[in-house]
C-alpha cells in the first residue's frame, strides 16, 4: 500500500506541473517563428531583393537644355582683313523625354541674332530669327520597353525563389528546436521511469532492514539494497540535469523565460498514421520545396530567352518634327512668328549582334538542361529520403510493440521474484536484477518512441510540413 500512495504521489506532482504549465510542440515552434532573429533576417532578405528591383526600374523624364552660342566666321574670300566677318548669338532652351515604349518627344524655344560686317547684296546686315519646334518619334518595330524592363522584370523571378529559398531556410532551421523539444519529452520521460524505480528500491531497502534487524537475512543483502537505491537516485540525476540543460537551450531559441515555468506536452508514447511509403514518396517528389527555385530559375531564363527575340529585329523610327519660324531684319517683325517647316521620315537600321544573342540563347539552353538534372537529383533525394523514413518509422513500430510485450513480461517476472524473496525462498539479487531489467526495458521503450518521433520530425521536414 505504501508502494502505491508514493508512486501515486509522485506521478501525482509530475501531473499537475504539466498540468499547470503545459506547452505542446506547435507553440514552441510558434514561440522560435516569433522571436529567433534568424526568421526576421529572413524575411528582411526579401525586401532586400525587391528594393534591389526597385533600383532596375527604368526612369522616364523629362530633361531639361539650355545652350547659349557665339560663332564668329570669316568668309572664305576676302581681299582686305576681316572683310566678309560674320558673328552669330544664339540661345535655344528645350525639354525631351522618352518612354518606356521607345517614343521620344521634345519641345524647343530659339532665339538668334546675326550680325555681318560687308554682308552680300541679298543679305541685311542684322538679322533676327525666333523659332518653336516640337519632335517626336516612334519605334514601329521593336519593343523596347520590354528590353528596357528586362533586368527589371527578371527580378521579379529572384524574390520568387527568395521567398521559396527563405521558407526552405525556416523550415530546416526548426528540424533542431522540435527534435529538442523531443529530447526534452524524452528526458523527463527517463526521469519519470527512473522516479518508479526509485520507489520500488526504497520500499525494497525498507523491507530488507526489517528482514536484517529480524536476522532473516545477511547485511549483504542490505547492501545492495542500498546500492540500487543509489543507481536510481543518480539516474534521475544525470536525466534531470539533462532535461534541465535541454531546457535552457529552448528557452535560447525561443527567447522565451517562460519555458523554464513549463513542461513538453506531448504524446509520446502514440504512432502517427503514416501514409504507404510509395504514395509518400511520389507526393514528396512532385511537391517538394527543394525544387522550386529552381523551377523559377528556369521560367526567369526562358523568360529572357524569349526576350532577347527583340534584339534580332531590326531598327525602324518613324519620326516628326515641326516649327515655325520667323526670320526678319529687325527684332520686332522677327517677334511675328508665321513660317511653318515640318519635317517626316523613317529612320531604319538593320539588327546587329545577332551571333551575341545566338551564343546568349545556346547558354541559357545549356543552364537549363543543367537544371533540369538538378532537379531531377533533387526529385530523386527526396523520393530515396522519405522512403528510407517512412520504412524505418514502420519497422520501428514493430520493435516498439515488442518492446511493450518484453515489459509485461519483465514486471510478471518482477513481481514473481520479489514474491519469492519475500517467502524466503529467493536472493535479492535476482529481485534487483528484475526489477532493473524492468526499467531497462521501459527505458529501451522511451529511446525507441524517441528515435520515431526524430523520423516523423524528418519525415515531416522532407514533406514541407513542420512550417505549416
Amino acid at each position: 500500500m505504501k508502494r502505491i500512495k508514493t508512486l501515486m504521489l509522485v506521478l501525482g506532482f509530475s501531473l499537475l506541473a504539466v498540468s499547470v504549465f503545459p506547452i505542446e510542440l506547435e507553440e514552441y515552434i510558434d514561440l522560435v517563428k516569433e522571436n529567433h532573429p534568424f526568421f526576421l533576417k529572413e524575411e528582411l532578405a526579401v525586401e532586400v531583393e525587391k528594393s534591389d528591383r526597385e533600383t532596375r526600374l527604368p526612369r522616364y523624364e523629362w530633361r531639361y537644355s539650355l545652350m547659349p552660342q557665339y560663332t564668329v566666321l570669316d568668309g572664305p574670300v576676302s581681299s582686305e582683313f576681316f572683310e566678309n566677318l560674320a558673328q552669330n548669338a544664339t540661345l535655344q532652351a528645350g525639354v525631351q523625354r522618352s518612354y518606356a515604349d521607345g517614343r521620344r518627344m521634345g519641345f524647343a524655344a530659339s532665339t538668334g541674332y546675326t550680325w555681318m560686317q560687308n554682308p552680300p547684296e541679298t543679305f541685311e546686315k542684322n538679322a533676327f530669327q525666333h523659332g518653336i519646334e516640337a519632335s517626336i518619334s516612334w519605334q514601329l518595330k521593336k519593343n523596347l520597353e520590354l528590353l528596357a524592363r528586362l533586368d527589371y522584370d527578371v527580378r521579379e523571378y529572384n524574390i520568387k525563389a527568395k521567398e521559396v529559398e527563405i521558407l526552405e531556410n525556416q523550415e530546416s532551421f526548426l528540424v533542431d528546436p522540435a527534435i529538442l523539444f523531443i529530447d526534452w519529452a524524452y528526458a523527463l520521460e527517463l526521469v519519470a521511469i527512473y522516479q518508479q524505480r526509485l520507489v520500488l528500491a526504497e520500499e525494497q531497502l525498507a523491507t530488507t532492514n526489517r528482514m536484517f534487524r529480524s536476522n532473516l537475512i545477511e547485511r549483504l543483502d542490505v547492501l545492495r539494497a542500498e546500492d540500487a537505491v543509489r543507481m536510481a537516485q543518480q539516474a534521475i540525476f544525470e536525466y534531470e540535469s539533462l532535461a534541465k540543460s535541454i531546457q535552457a537551450e529552448l528557452a535560447t531559441l525561443s527567447a522565451s523565460q517562460g519555458i523554464y515555468e513549463e513542461k513538453p506536452v506531448f504524446d509520446f508514447y502514440s504512432f502517427v498514421e503514416l501514409p504507404p511509403a510509395n504514395e509518400a514518396a511520389s507526393r514528396g517528389k512532385s511537391n517538394t520545396r527543394l525544387k522550386q527555385p529552381l523551377l523559377i530559375v528556369i521560367e526567369q531564363l526562358r523568360y529572357q530567352s524569349e526576350a532577347f527575340g527583340e534584339r534580332e529585329k531590326a531598327t525602324l523610327d518613324l519620326f516628326v518634327e515641326a516649327g515655325i519660324y520667323g526670320p526678319e531684319d529687325t527684332f520686332v517683325e522677327s517677334l511675328e512668328i508665321i513660317h511653318p517647316q515640318a519635317t517626316v521620315g523613317l529612320s531604319y537600321s538593320p539588327p546587329t549582334g545577332l551571333e551575341q544573342v545566338a551564343a546568349e540563347r545556346a547558354y541559357i539552353s545549356t543552364q537549363i538542361r543543367k537544371l533540369e538534372k538538378e532537379i531531377e537529383a533533387i526529385e530523386k533525394t527526396v523520393e530515396t529520403n522519405v522512403t528510407t523514413l517512412l520504412i524505418q518509422a514502420v519497422e520501428l513500430e514493430k520493435v516498439i510493440e515488442l518492446n511493450r510485450q518484453l515489459i509485461e513480461s519483465a514486471e510478471e517476472k518482477a513481481s514473481e521474484e520479489a514474491r519469492l524473496y519475500n517467502q524466503g525462498r529467493n536472493m535479492l539479487t535476482n529481485v534487483i536484477l528484475s526489477r532493473d531489467g524492468v526499467q531497462a526495458q521501459k527505458a529501451k521503450l522511451v529511446d525507441n518512441f524517441a528515435r520515431y518521433h526524430r523520423l516523423i520530425i524528418a519525415y515531416r521536414a522532407f514533406m514541407d510540413e513542420l512550417l505549416k
